[in-house]
């Protein structure tokens, strides 16, 4: 068996939640079930399991007591794990909701899309299934209020990550997988399509040449920023407020993420460290995005409550609920499967002295980037942007290269 995720929650003064972990399996088949018991019976201290044979059996236990994850079946007769899973979106909305299939009629599955936050195939991998379980745990623990929590496992405020994201990602590790076959993914949406056209041909990137083809726009930024830039384009298109918020400007905030994900690349250390960076960076603010559309009034009494206190928005929250919207932003995209390096990057983006370790990585590259561009891009939010860690960077043995990287981001914000 291979080893547990590396850790995405503060790895010193750690704080894990007091009641166990609730874990309901939902499958028609009781042999599935005693598989999946016997493949847990391994599992974490605290971890507590159910298991309901049939989607009916599911909804009782879950109208009869708290479940922190459900893990459903899709194909099963009578109350099939669409049901199941709407049923524990409506009552428990802070549930993590995964489906364990074996396959679907298209029909099923797109439903099955939007009340399930991931989707594992069967067979399964033990290691696959912990992971996503050992995540949900970990996640949770990032939030300390019930509230968020809560606004992020709500179907309105944490929809399905973008499929067209999760395709993009299985095409990525396929040896021969080409530019065109990307393109054929991407341009199934018009709507992305346009999105994406519309970033890559914006000042940020400075190609120097008009992009008028998602071919094009591939070969000039490769898979990986195409991915970011279909991941974001989703987020801000799911999570669009529902009200103007005064102190808020979604425009500003893209602006902001796109420096900040630049910033971060040219930051971090190495290739595979610069593409972490850069989606990390340009899905930062998702837990302003949550806020705005989750509690617009509550967002703008928080944004009204930093100003009149002279703080970062970060500092108020921390204040009031014991978290920030950084820490919220990680869950949902934790919750969407995303690596931990970039969960981690989006998670401690104002606490990057959490981490074990001081070095230049990517949560410290994000750190600076989000850092630097919220100072620069001030009108995202109408409070103050919080502050590079000097203490943080001079243990990494980098706070002699931060008047370059400030000269670097005001360069990059001239751009666009």
């Amino acid at each position: 068996m291979s080893s547990s995720p590396a850790p995405i929650v503060p790895r010193s003064s750690r704080e894990t939640a007091r009641d166990p972990l609730l874990v309901l399996f939902v499958d028609d088949d009781a042999c599935v079930l005693g598989g999946l018991a016997d493949a847990l019976r391994r599992r974490p201290a605290q971890w507590e399991a159910r298991f309901a044979l049939g989607g009916q059996a599911g909804v009782d236990v879950i109208g009869a007591q708290r479940v922190d994850v459900v893990v459903s079946d899709l194909s099963m007769p009578g109350v099939d794990g669409v049901d199941v899973l709407t049923r524990a979106r409506e009552a428990q909305p802070d549930a993590v909701r995964i489906v364990l299939s074996g396959g679907a009629e298209p029909g099923a599955a797109l439903a099955a899309g939007r009340v399930a936050h991931r989707y594992l195939a069967k067979p399964f991998r033990e290691d696959d299934l912990r992971g996503a379980i050992e995540r949900a745990w970990r996640l949770r623990s990032l939030l300390r209020e019930e509230g968020w929590r809560r606004a992020a496992g709500g179907v309105m405020a944490l929809p399905s990550c973008p499929r067209i994201y999760t395709e993009l990602t299985e095409l990525a590790v396929d040896p021969d997988a080409t530019a065109t076959d990307a393109a054929a993914i991407v341009e199934r949406d018009i709507a992305m399509t346009a999105k994406v056209l519309q970033l890559v041909n914006s000042a940020f990137f400075g190609l120097g040449r008009r992009i008028s083809r998602i071919p094009e726009a591939i070969h000039y930024l490769g898979l990986n920023t195409l991915r970011a830039l279909v991941l974001h384009a989703g987020a801000f298109a799911a999570f669009a407020p529902t009200r103007p918020i005064e102190g808020f400007d979604i425009g500003e905030l893209q602006r902001r993420s796109h420096l900040a994900a630049r910033i971060a690349q040219r930051i971090a250390p190495d290739a595979a460290g610069r593409d972490e960076a850069f989606t990390a960076g340009m899905l930062h603010a998702v837990g302003l995005l949550v806020l705005a559309q989750s509690d617009p009034f509550e967002f703008a009494e928080a944004i009204a409550d930093a100003r009149r206190a002279g703080a970062p928005l970060h500092a108020a929250e921390y204040a009031r609920l014991g978290s920030s919207h950084a820490e919220l932003g990680a869950y949902v995209l934790g919750i969407w499967g995303l690596p931990d390096t970039v969960v981690e990057g989006v998670a401690h983006q104002h606490h990057v002295d959490r981490l074990v370790g001081p070095g230049l990585d990517v949560p410290l590259a994000v750190h600076v980037g989000a850092a630097l561009a919220g100072a620069l891009v001030p009108g995202a939010v109408g409070a103050g942007a919080g502050r590079v860690d000097l203490l943080t960077l001079d243990a990494a043995g980098v706070a002699d290269r931060l008047p370059a990287w400030r000269a670097l981001a005001a360069a990059e914000a001239a751009r666009g």
